[in-house]
């Protein structure tokens, strides 16, 4: 959780090796407020994405990669 300038909380999928934030999900979750969602809502959001994120790691599979070559996602 990082807090801005206003003192408002905003959730963040950060890569455990830099400790920087990741661009697509954080730009997901600023979509998602500028659509009026609040926080607690954006960290569930973003809980998602990461619990995805770490299984497709786990798994070795490349989503971008499989998007781009139209293959769809198996059990």
């Amino acid at each position: 959780m990082v807090e801005i300038e206003a003192g408002e909380r905003m959730p963040l999928i950060c890569e455990s090796q830099s400790g920087l934030g990741l661009f697509k999900p954080t730009s997901y979750a600023l979509h998602l407020r500028s659509r009026g969602r609040v926080v607690n809502t954006l960290g569930q959001t973003l809980r998602s994405v990461q619990q995805l994120y770490e299984i497709l790691f786990a798994s070795g599979i490349d989503l971008l990669e499989r998007v781009r070559r139209n293959e769809l996602l198996s059990l």
